[in-house]
């Protein structure tokens, strides 16, 4: 995926281009872009740490992250893609870092604006259980090649501790 341009005129536009909102209607991209901040971070930066209470949800609109996990490299993002719904649904910490690959802006959602768009936008819902479901199969995937496997352990013992690609 490219890069979303973003100016400020046109926030409706380029929500409209980003595959997580692309089936919202024209009254839901209204609420979501009134629930959203844009918030603009340097290559390095650290936006997410892994084993930290989620306060947030970013949606990548330029620039790239990396997703890191134990200090092991797990995937790149690049513009439309999102992260720290996780812990934002589950009430649980991090479950991975994310760090900005190069100059990045991001659109934010806070818990609570997150919890309503969740909860009242049909598509928006449909579209991050897509998502989930993917990262899941990407860890099957990971398990079944011996990705996770470190010495004698088991796949059983690394799943038990909470480890994957996600």
């Amino acid at each position: 995926m490219g890069i979303l341009n973003f100016d400020r005129d046109d926030r409706f536009a380029v929500l409209r281009g980003v595959p997580l909102f692309s089936e919202c209607t024209n009254a839901e991209l209204k609420l979501v872009r009134s629930q959203m901040t844009t918030i603009e971070r340097e290559a390095g930066d650290v936006l997410i740490e892994e084993g930290t209470t989620g306060s947030e949800f970013f949606v990548i609109l330029q620039g790239s992250a990396s997703v890191w996990r134990d200090g092991r490299i797990l995937d790149h993002l690049v513009a439309g893609s999102f992260f720290g719904e996780i812990s934002l649904l589950d009430g649980k910490l991090r479950t991975a870092s994310v760090r900005a690959e190069s100059p990045i802006q991001l659109l934010v959602l806070a818990r609570g604006e997150f919890k309503t768009l969740n909860s009242s936008i049909p598509s928006l819902t449909r579209r991050i259980q897509a998502e989930l479901g993917a990262r899941l199969r990407k860890a099957d995937e990971a398990l079944d090649a011996g990705f996770l496997l470190n010495g004698s352990e088991n796949q059983a013992s690394v799943l038990d501790r909470g480890n994957g690609p996600w």
